[in-house]
């Protein structure tokens, strides 16, 4: 009796799947998952195999249960029920027949089960794989970064459908946290897009451009008085440069023009560079950036491909590991970026707004980085689930080889 139940309960048990090559006695490094994680990765037809072998592997426990507990109760005298009374051997053989039909029962289903399971498995590791997002950043002059980013930026905000844009203002924000805002790069950057395109940028109000969150809930930050608050998404954009130096001479800094929708306060472009802190005709010397995430889990891409997500940044954030990020969010995946704090960092105002953030974005400085690198851990939390170590963010710098003979 034992034995039978015991065999029954066995089928249970998560078995490791073989080897993709099939050799005999080899073992495939796949960590099964629990069942009650296994829907999640099939597919409509598996799903329904899986629900009719998990239904059909409870009908046989089921099964073998019953038939246990009536061989159990052979050994108990029985009443006569009229002319015909049940021998314990009769007893005891109808309930050994019930458990090998439970024991038949199971049989046929496991098959569907163990593959289902190891299915779900391999598809589980496939999407949590360790996956690197990031860019290089060769160092170019100032001027070559704001015209590339005028075209690319022009480009699409017109691909997009905006009839107007507001080139808000620019800031360097210093490695002491303090905040400078620029007046000269706006000036120079306006230049540039209106020589490009006279009608898309708007002229700037008279009184300049400051945060002013909305009176309720569902009204829209406005960033003048007199602007037309607009009505629905790709009608107006706030564009906005923000530096961020990286070498006390001025001789390297990141910079990151961003493009905005004005309606839902939602990131929509990001152009990132390595360039300088003022305008040179010449690079006095010339590094090579780049700049990654590991993403041990493929949590970015998962958390992108689940639906609409938008991650708010801690204040004690990094500056500079927050423009990276914002960058991998916007331009690497399909994660929403708000737009309102670091807008207000360049103009100033009121308290910015979450933008309709249901999560954030946790950064650690990482002490591991040396030389010019710099090394940040991240961990993201959305609503409704623990935190999630995401991995190392890592930004690179070096000064470039010179040519032989120079």
């Amino acid at each position: 009796m034992f034995i039978l139940l015991a065999s029954a309960l066995s089928l249970f048990a998560q078995v490791p799947p073989p080897a993709a090559n099939g050799a005999p006695g080899s073992v495939q490094q796949t960590v099964l998952i629990p069942d009650t994680e296994v829907p999640k990765y099939l597919r409509s037809a598996e799903l329904a195999e899986w629900g009719n072998a998990m239904r059909a592997i409870e009908a046989g426990r089921n099964r073998v249960q019953t038939g246990t507990a009536i061989v159990a109760s052979a050994a108990t005298t029985r009443a006569a029920k009229g002319a015909f009374t049940e021998t314990p051997e009769a007893v005891k053989a109808r309930g050994e027949k019930i458990i090998a039909e439970g024991n038949t029962q199971i049989a046929r289903a496991q098959p569907s089960v163990t593959r289902l399971r190891n299915v779900a498995a391999a598809r589980q590791m496939e999407l949590t794989k360790t996956v690197n997002l990031g860019v290089d950043l060769p160092q170019k002059t100032w001027n070559e970064v704001l015209s590339l980013s005028a075209v690319r930026l022009q480009k699409q905000a017109r691909d997009l459908g905006y009839q107007k844009l507001h080139l808000v203002g620019a800031a360097t924000l210093m490695p002491d946290g303090t905040i400078n805002r620029t007046s000269e790069l706006t000036d120079a950057l306006r230049q540039l897009w209106t020589k490009l395109d006279d009608k898309l940028l708007a002229a700037a109000p008279a009184g300049g451009y400051s945060y002013k969150a909305p009176a309720t809930s569902d009204g829209v930050p406005a960033l003048a008085k007199g602007l037309t608050a607009p009505t629905s998404v790709h009608q107006v954009g706030y564009v906005w440069v923000e530096v961020y130096p990286l070498m006390a001479d001025g001789s390297a800094a990141v910079m990151m023009v961003s493009l905005a929708d004005a309606y839902n306060m939602r990131v929509v472009g990001e152009e990132i560079y390595l360039t300088t802190t003022s305008a040179q005709e010449k690079l006095a010397k010339t590094y090579l950036g780049s700049f990654s995430l590991k993403d041990e889990h493929s949590y970015i891409p998962r958390l992108a491909s689940s639906g609409d997500w938008l991650l708010a940044f801690d204040q004690d954030t990094p500056a500079l590991a927050n423009v990276l990020l914002r960058y991998v969010a916007v331009k690497i995946s399909t994660l929403g970026v708000g737009a309102s704090a670091p807008l207000t960092m360049v103009v100033g105002g009121d308290a910015p707004l979450k933008d309709g953030a249901r999560g954030n974005w946790t950064v650690a400085r990482d002490n591991t980085a040396t030389g010019l690198a710099r090394g940040y851990r991240v961990t993201g939390t959305v609503v409704g689930q623990s935190p999630t170590e995401v991995g190392q963010l890592l930004f690179k710098l070096e000064e470039a080889a010179k040519p032989a003979g120079k």
